[in-house]
């Protein structure tokens, strides 16, 4: 199981049986959480030393796409704001304060939303993930070209239509060929169908230590290939070495004509010889074979998961996968309410986003965004149209687990 946020054009690249499962989300939801985590990254980057930036170095959530173009943009941006506020004397922290019209230290909602940048990596950010046409996509310069096209395009124009329903009728044809399709405001019942569609047991057995044990499975299959390649490179290597050893005892064998007793052991010797060479031409030719099709490297997976299927890495107190996933719920939930719903002011003051927030943000900027992002919001009704389907159909089927984890989920706080 791989997860990426790599766009769809990395399909091209997976093998064609390959499952591939995608989580759509209400457009302007998107937006409005993608400018929450593009404050807190960039006012981190702000007021942080280049010498902190990374100190485990590993892969940050400013070094992905979209915050990678974006967040040194808008960090910028709040270094001069924080400049121009010391300049002016104003007072160094509000009682109350607007997380998403805060000017004094970030760029408000009102403002980023009309951000050219924004307007290329954002907005439609759905449709052209699943198209495959981001600004990482394998078809980078196309996805570009076609982007520029739409931010262009006037809204009302019969070009700008017929390019919209191309687009739409694309993304729909791709959404439909996917193995699942679930959506983040109905987190629960996307997993619970996933888990249906995929014929998992939720009640089954959870592993820790994933990430290795898929890392020990991987490194147990290639081993299972390798081993496999230099097998067959020794027994391609020992027939040539029969060949010569067989050729000399056939010109012994031609010069012995006056010792008929040698000239016959020999013979035998030779038969026998030649009689290996088959088998060992017959082994080398079936390892060819199976190197060249998935089916040996398929029973190799399935030994390789036996292997790791047992209890030395499973979790501890026998927890289940939906017990699993509770925990990992609440973390999360956790972890959000701690460190993305919110960011820090120059004078370690915390500016809170929360529900009650967001509830305030005017309707014309609420109304901008859904009309900024008119594709997303006919890809995801057309999402939401799938995934309640098949949702239905497993209900009455008797199929979809019930979760029951409305305390610990992530996807109603904001």
């Amino acid at each position: 199981l791989q997860t990426s946020h790599d766009d769809l054009s990395v399909m091209e690249q997976l093998p064609p049986n390959t499952a591939v499962f995608t989580q759509m989300r209400d457009p302007v939801d998107r937006v409005i959480s993608g400018y929450e985590m593009a404050m807190q990254e960039a006012t981190s980057l702000a007021m942080s030393k280049e010498k902190d930036l990374n100190p485990l170095n590993k892969t940050t959530t400013g070094e992905v796409w979209p915050w990678l173009d974006l967040v040194p943009l808008l960090a910028e941006d709040i270094k001069r704001r924080h400049r121009e506020a010391k300049g002016d004397g104003k007072p160094k922290q509000q009682e109350e304060v607007d997380p998403y019209d805060n000017a004094d230290v970030v760029m408000p909602l009102r403002e980023y939303v009309k951000l050219p940048i924004v307007h290329d990596l954002v907005f439609n950010g759905e449709t052209f993930q699943v198209l495959g046409l981001t600004n990482i996509s394998s078809h980078w310069e196309l996805a570009r070209d076609i982007r520029k096209c739409v931010r262009a395009s006037d809204h009302d124009t019969d070009q700008y239509l017929e390019l919209t329903e191309a687009l739409l009728g694309k993304s729909k044809s791709i959404l439909d060929k996917l193995w699942h399709v679930g959506m983040m405001d109905d987190m629960d019942a996307s997993i619970s169908s996933l888990s249906a569609t995929s014929k998992w047991d939720l009640n089954g057995r959870a592993y820790e230590y994933s990430e290795q044990v898929l890392k020990d499975i991987r490194s147990f299959t290639e081993n299972f290939k390798d081993s496999a390649e230099q097998r067959r490179s020794d027994l391609q290597r020992m027939i040539k070495t029969l060949d010569k050893v067989i050729a000399r005892r056939i010109k012994s064998m031609n010069e012995l004509e006056d010792n008929p007793t040698k000239a016959t052991e020999l013979k035998e010797t030779v038969r026998g010889l030649k009689e290996k060479q088959k088998e060992l031409s017959r082994e080398a030719d079936e390892l060819g074979e199976a190197l060249q099709s998935t089916t040996l490297m398929e029973e190799w997976r399935i030994s390789a998961v036996q292997k790791f299927n047992t209890d030395e890495f499973a979790a501890e107190n026998g927890t289940n996968v939906i017990q699993s996933y509770k925990t990992c719920s609440q973390r999360q939930r956790e972890i959000k309410l701690s460190t993305q719903s919110h960011y820090s002011d120059w004078h370690g003051g915390q500016v809170n986003f929360t529900r009650e927030a967001r509830s305030k943000i005017p309707k014309e900027i609420i109304d901008y965004i859904m009309v900024g992002n008119s594709l997303d919001n006919s890809l995801a009704t057309y999402a939401r149209a799938i995934h309640d389907s098949v949702k239905k159909n497993h209900e009455d089927l008797g199929i979809l687990q019930n979760l029951d984890l409305k305390e610990s989920s992530t996807h109603d706080e904001l």
